[in-house]
């Protein structure tokens, strides 16, 4: 949903995330464009990717309690990296993102970000979807029906209690959430209280 100097068609941006796809073949279980090239606005800027990394064990584990799932995704950005396939993006003054849940690279000439997700893929996809107005409008009426979103995920405001473990957490406004899994945005939206069929991606310019 951010924008930067130089835009490129519909069409280029469109091949141009495929390419940047392509690059990490092999590595995630699902990929979704999102950002304007998601909307089909006739110029984008950067293009932002919702992905599931992959996983594997580790194989340089030494033994077997050592051992630990690697996010392979993760290793073949840094191989891209290392070959200059690819390079950080400057946000400016010298700060770039490459965590494992959000990472932005150049490539061709433009910017490409990689937001990581897993049982909250739908959560994430349409946030990063956009625009922004709509993404604003979402979060008003989540809370409007006793949902949230927050770092990443959907929460169903309930009853505050001890139990729940990582499935519930307490908000600053003392409110208690349990965490909904959304591996679909149509699970978003519906919350929301939209008709995911009434909301396609090109009619998400302005708040729902």
């Amino acid at each position: 949903m951010s924008s930067v100097a130089h835009k490129k068609t519909l069409d280029q941006a469109g091949k141009e995330a495929v390419a940047f796809r392509g690059l990490f073949d092999g590595c995630f279980s699902r990929w979704r464009f999102a950002g304007s090239l998601r909307r089909q606005r006739s110029q984008v800027g950067d293009i932002e990717h919702v992905v599931i990394p992959r996983f594997t064990p580790d194989p340089e584990g030494l033994l077997i309690h050592d051992a630990h799932d690697c996010n392979i995704l993760r290793r073949m950005a840094d191989r891209l990296l290392r070959d200059g396939t690819l390079a950080l993006h400057d946000y400016g003054g010298g700060n770039t993102r490459n965590g494992d849940k959000y990472m932005g690279f150049d490539f061709r000439g433009g910017l490409h970000e990689i937001f990581s997700a897993a049982a909250n893929f739908g959560c994430i996809l349409a946030i990063r979807t956009g625009s922004a107005d709509f993404s604003r409008g979402l979060m008003i009426r989540l809370r409007d029906r006793g949902y949230r979103q927050c770092e990443g995920y959907l929460w169903r405001i309930v009853a505050c209690d001890r139990s729940g473990g990582d499935d519930r957490r307490l908000f600053d406004d003392g409110q208690c959430g349990e965490r909904v899994d959304c591996p679909d945005e149509d699970v978003m939206l519906r919350a929301a209280g939209l008709n995911p069929t009434d909301w396609p991606p090109p009619r998400r310019e302005a708040a729902p």
